[in-house]
């Protein structure tokens, strides 16, 4: 996070492959002070990383148990309806995937129906009073205690074009990097210049940081294809400034595949290797609270992103013949740790950019996976670049693509440049993973790309970025790849509740499952594609807790 003091541990090993030469533009890899895994190490069982993280699951408990709610408060039973034609209740269950009512109890969904339905068995406490039918047909209604059964279910409604949907999940994001752009944002900067006088404003709030030089300051979210030139920074960029000079700085790309050093930076981290073998393996934390954290999967990392050329292919960059990108770990590394992880029970999520990527790890799962350890549904994320065949085999093998659709957005005004015409038909293809039998999810990859779902919505229905642009025009870029708007909202629901294993309990408007969702003042499956992104998030529920907005 910037602003952190160093720490005490000496770097070694564990730092990235550089060298002290202060021309050296960035480095290739990932700074991080967590163990790196190899064959040798001996694995880490799953129990054991459960007990080790049990106190964080008491804190995120804790944590969330205190936040404030929303002064709205709900009765232990109540019902959602719609209010005539232009309202909207998606529920993402394909055996009724709209109703016009829901109804609640303490957490849980317990009905769903039409409101004539709802009315008639539980009743309404603000017109018709307690059920209709007779006590011994009631029982439905005696089932949510004395209260309803007698004055009736209370009922609240939609406003005119408002519609409610599950709650949205992110299947892919990393909470503490986003927490340090919170700090100092550096997205969207034009040039080196906006970058510095960005960290200059950041310092000259910071009184501490002003008069301490021994701070670091790391942060992350610049782009050198927003630069003029599209040429990479340098470390010597950070000293060009006397507020920033002799000041360790290290600043990641928006990627996180790539980091921007300064010079005071790389004295104090010494001698580094020139060469890193092996990929981190982090312990992946599905869910937030109360019967919802989930420690169940690892995550590799292979190869590093199309932006910044590290993206692992089988053939030469287009617009860098020389160059086929970065593998993280040797072939014989990937499977011996896909081999291991699954054999001790856990579901191994790999990020996978590049085709080379995609087709070893592929390759790897091939070999690891039977029948029964396919129903620990492995994953890979991004799976952004894959040949024909390897489109196919991603569902042949029961692998979820995890993908973001903003990434193709992003990377759309250079994608094919990097990859040509023909390998980029393969790339950012979901459409086809589909098609071939590929189960999938989608989310942001935040802080990366933009925390707001709508916005992974929106491109995935459109393929455009936010002015409504593409290279191949208004319909989109390769708009055969879109997926339709049942599809982007089953892949940010019950698609993500599947991929971390929760679909019993969350994903979908359900009868038995949580009272998870949120009302949004557009609905998204029926306005026009430019109105997507001008839609507002009225109520959030969870755990039928009204926690954001007024129902």
């Amino acid at each position: 996070m910037a602003g952190s003091k160093p720490s005490s541990e000496k770097p070694g090993d564990s730092g990235p492959p550089t060298t002290n030469d202060e021309t050296r533009p960035l480095i290739e890899t990932k700074i991080d002070k967590r163990e790196t895994y190899s064959p040798r190490k001996r694995y880490i069982s799953r129990s054991r990383i459960q007990a080790a993280l049990s106190g964080l699951a008491i804190g995120l408990v804790v944590a969330l148990s205190q936040r404030s709610r929303s002064s709205n408060c709900l009765p232990e039973s109540w019902a959602l309806c719609t209010k005539g034609q232009n309202s909207a209740i998606y529920t993402v269950d394909p055996t009724n995937p709209t109703v016009e009512c829901i109804v609640v109890h303490e957490k849980s969904i317990v009905d769903w129906g039409t409101k004539e339905y709802v009315k008639k068995t539980y009743g309404d406490r603000d017109t018709i009073g307690p059920p209709l039918l007779g006590k011994s047909d009631t029982q439905k209604s005696w089932a949510l205690g004395e209260e309803v059964a007698k004055k009736g279910l209370k009922l609240k409604y939609l406003k005119d074009g408002e519609a409610a949907f599950p709650g949205f999940a992110d299947a892919h994001a990393h909470i503490l990097d986003y927490g340090a752009s919170r700090e100092l944002n550096l997205v969207g900067s034009s040039s080196v210049e906006e970058v510095r006088e960005r960290i200059k404003t950041y310092i000259l709030s910071k009184p501490d940081i002003l008069n301490d030089t021994t701070i670091w300051i790391q942060t992350g979210g610049w782009d050198q294809n927003r630069f003029p030139g599209g040429t990479y920074p340098f470390a010597a960029d950070l000293e060009a400034d006397e507020l920033l000079r002799g000041r360790p700085i290290v600043l990641a790309r928006v990627d996180y595949h790539a980091y921007w050093i300064s010079p005071k930076a790389l004295e104090l981290l010494g001698d580094l290797p020139q060469q890193v073998d092996g990929g981190l393996i982090l312990e992946r934390l599905e869910g937030y609270a109360d019967h919802r954290l989930n420690v169940r999967s690892v995550k590799l990392f292979t190869d590093g992103a199309l932006g910044s050329w590290g993206a692992a292919l089988l053939e030469g960059y287009s617009d860098q013949p020389g160059n086929k990108g970065l593998m993280r770990m040797s072939k014989e590394t990937i499977e011996e740790h896909v081999r291991r992880f699954i054999e001790d029970g856990w579901q191994v999520n790999v990020h996978c950019i590049g085709d080379r990527a995609n087709h070893i790890v592929l390759n790897a799962f091939e070999k690891a996976l039977s029948e029964e350890t396919k129903k620990l549904r492995h994953r890979l994320e991004h799976a952004q670049i894959l040949t024909q065949d390897d489109i196919k085999r991603v569902g042949q093998l029961g692998i979820i693509a995890s993908v973001q659709p903003t990434h193709c957005t992003s990377d759309m005004s250079y994608a094919e440049t990097r990859l040509g015409p023909e390998r980029i038909k393969g790339a950012y293809a979901w459409q086809s993973l589909i098609r071939n039998g590929a189960n999938f999810t989608t989310g942001s990859d935040f802080p990366v790309e933009g925390i707001n779902p709508l916005l992974g919505f929106y491109a995935a229905v459109t393929r455009l970025d936010e002015k409504g642009e593409s290279p191949h025009g208004p319909g989109g870029w390769f708009p055969d790849e879109r997926l339709t708007r049942e599809q982007a909202l089953y892949g940010m629901t019950l698609g993500a509740a599947y991929a971390g294993h929760q679909e019993d309990i969350i994903g979908s408007l359900t009868p038995g499952k949580r009272a998870d969702l949120v009302i949004l003042d557009n609905d998204i499956m029926q306005v026009p594609p430019a109105e997507i992104l001008k839609t507002n998030v009225k109520v959030t529920i969870l755990d039928g807790t009204v926690y954001y907005g007024k129902l």
